[in-house]
């Protein structure tokens, strides 16, 4: 089995079998993440992943969900990813679901129609990193698409069948934006059907595009304070039925429940930290969690 460069895979996927299908990120460009700066994006050929999954096969032969490596995979073109889905079938019989990471910037070049078929050959949930609903936001961090842009990609998949989690970044937008940000991603979200929303805030980390900006004084970071306000009414303005999970190493406060049964309970949770808020004690609880 082969895994090159940096390897990241979802929480949920802690357990499934990894298989490598590309290197790096192809945008690679979002002004916050780390993760593939310094790998270049290369799509795997067919025989290395043939040798995979025939490592696969012999080894755990009843093998039924795969996690596709790496950064978007999603990316590979619908051939491509139909040929992949039809190998992994081919040596793997019990498969059922074959998932990876995907930015909304992969869902273009594929119509509903050859996303039901990707569907149908176990490609049946995503995690995108969506990370916001707000357009001056997705901007900020030059994300590369707008939010009419993503609500009609996330619309293609619902139409497809296929399920996914998106993410949203507290804090994204900087200082003094927080109360927009949770608006207009409320009102982003009340317009898709994700099976999870997981929310984490958002870490500047050395290296990146944004941590230039931090030192150039072209971005300043939002407070923990306003990043638990920018939950607080990110929440009072959802109406979705989705799996909400905050359980993520950049938070401080985990208020992860299910929409819109424990919403209630959620806000009441973030309020009273707000109003325990000891802005020392946040601040060495947040610099402990950068290392």
């Amino acid at each position: 089995m082969r895994l090159d460069g940096p390897i990241y895979r979802p929480p949920l996927e802690a357990n499934t079998i990894i298989l490598q299908v590309t290197r790096g990120c192809s945008h690679n460009s979002c002004k916050y993440c780390n993760m593939y700066r310094s790998t270049s994006f290369k799509v795997s050929p067919i025989s290395e992943i043939e040798e995979d999954l025939l490592a696969i096969k012999l080894e755990k032969p009843d093998t039924d969900r795969l996690f596709l490596h790496a950064g978007d995979a999603f990316v590979l073109s619908f051939s491509k990813l139909k040929k992949i889905a039809e190998t992994i079938n081919e040596f793997l019989p019990k498969m059922k679901t074959i998932t990876m990471y995907a930015s909304i910037n992969n869902i273009f070049n594929k119509s509903v129609e050859e996303l039901k078929i990707l569907k149908n050959l176990g490609i049946n949930y995503l995690y995108i990193g969506l990370e916001t609903g707000d357009d001056k936001t997705l901007l900020t961090q030059n994300m590369g698409y707008t939010t009419n842009e993503a609500l009609e990609q996330l619309k293609k998949l619902e139409e497809a069948g296929i399920g996914y989690l998106t993410a949203y970044i507290l804090g994204a937008g900087g200082d003094g934006n927080g109360e927009e940000n949770a608006l207009q991603s409320a009102k982003f979200f009340n317009q898709i059907k994700p099976n999870i929303i997981w929310t984490m805030n958002l870490i500047v980390f050395e290296g990146t595009p944004l941590h230039e900006d931090v030192k150039n004084g072209v971005f300043t970071e939002s407070s923990e304070l306003e990043k638990m306000k920018e939950l607080k009414l990110f929440l009072e303005n959802i109406d979705n039925e989705a799996h909400l999970i905050s359980a993520h190493g950049s938070n401080l406060i985990d208020v992860s429940g299910y929409l819109p049964k424990d919403k209630d309970k959620m806000i009441e949770k973030l309020q009273q930290a707000i109003n325990d808020y000891d802005p020392v004690k946040m601040q060495r609880m947040s610099d402990i969690r950068r290392f």
